[in-house]
């Protein structure tokens, strides 16, 4: 009898040291903190506290204690899928720099997937990212996409830049906006537009339409590759055109005459092959095409200059001769003067 008192006793001792301890068994599940775990380990800790340490009493280079998730396979062993590994990069007691890695296996091979800096940089893809995000991935590949799961209008995904401002608050400053213009499942077409803000309000900056075409200023590009709504400065701009107007020089070249010309222009008001100022300003011009007209003109002007330099010539010569017979005839008419 005595022994079966102490042997409760025993229990009961050991089950009020357990359950003081928060280890609650409830079945083949255990809790922590808690009295109904969920699932094989359960852990409850204070809001402001840590829920779970983990850790490691032997230093070894810049390892840190980690968790890896293993699962049976067709062959029936366990084998590793996954982890999270930490990392001790520099420090000592109180001055400690560590980084944190998420990890999975690619053929049994681990692949490092997200890297926490210990400023707070994250990697993915890199386990050295420079800045506060950089992702790495295939060159082949979709290295980040940005995805919404709601249809509203034409609006699609994109990101916004903010900064923060004299006044202390954080302001949007630009981005990146992608449209869905039109589409069902793989037969989409989408735009993308890059924006910047103006005194808060928001500004279209770049348009690349489903085609390629770029708009700067503008949204609409009407067909052409680049459209600008406003001025542009350059150096210098090469247009690439064919059929440059040398024709003109060659001896079967039938130049219109001058006299027809002027009635072309009296009709028209202004030179052939050249638009007037009403198709310019519904249309634009072809600036390649618009030079290359203006080339044949000039060449065309050129041949008028060489044909009339040529009559002045030939005035010039008979008005030399001419001048030629008057003399010839005063000095004729002067020696029968003299006679008389």
């Amino acid at each position: 009898m005595k022994k079966t008192l102490l042997t409760l006793a025993i229990i009961g001792i050991a089950y009020t040291s357990h359950a003081q301890g928060n280890i609650i068994e409830a079945g083949s599940n255990v809790g922590i903190g808690t009295a109904n775990p969920t699932g094989k380990l359960e852990v409850l800790g204070q809001y402001n506290g840590d829920q779970v340490v983990i850790s490691r009493n032997v230093l070894a280079a810049n390892e840190g204690p980690g968790i890896t998730f293993r699962n049976i396979i067709n062959g029936g062993t366990l084998e590793k899928i996954a982890g999270i590994e930490s990392q001790l990069r520099s420090g000592s007691a109180g001055a400690v720099a560590g980084s944190l890695n998420l990890f999975t296996f690619l053929n049994s091979q681990k692949v490092n997937a997200l890297s926490i800096l210990p400023a707070g940089n994250v990697g993915i893809g890199t386990a050295t990212p420079s800045g506060a995000l950089e992702v790495s991935g295939q060159s082949n590949g979709d290295q980040l996409i940005i995805s919404r799961n709601s249809l509203v209008g034409d609006e699609g995904p994109g990101i916004t830049f903010k900064n923060i401002v004299n006044s202390g608050t954080i302001e949007k400053i630009g981005g990146i906006e992608s449209q869905l213009r039109s589409g069902t499942t793989g037969a989409v077409a989408g735009s993308l537009n890059l924006f910047t803000f103006l005194n808060s309000a928001k500004v279209n900056a770049l348009t690349i339409t489903p085609g390629g075409d770029v708009g700067i200023g503008t949204s609409n590009t009407k067909g052409y590759k680049l459209a600008i709504n406003g001025t542009m400065r350059t150096h210098s701009i090469k247009v690439e055109t064919n059929n440059w107007p040398d024709y003109v020089f060659e001896s079967k070249y039938e130049l219109i005459s001058l006299p027809e010309l002027k009635n072309y222009i009296d009709q028209n008001k202004h030179l052939p092959e050249l638009p007037s100022a009403q198709e310019v300003t519904k249309n634009g011009i072809d600036l390649g095409e618009m030079v290359k007209v203006q080339t044949k003109k000039i060449e065309e002007l050129t041949l008028y200059l060489i044909e009339k330099d040529k009559q002045f010539d030939n005035l010039q010569k008979d008005n030399l001769k001419q001048q030629q017979q008057i003399n010839e005839l005063k000095e004729q008419f002067s020696k029968l003067l003299s006679v008389k």
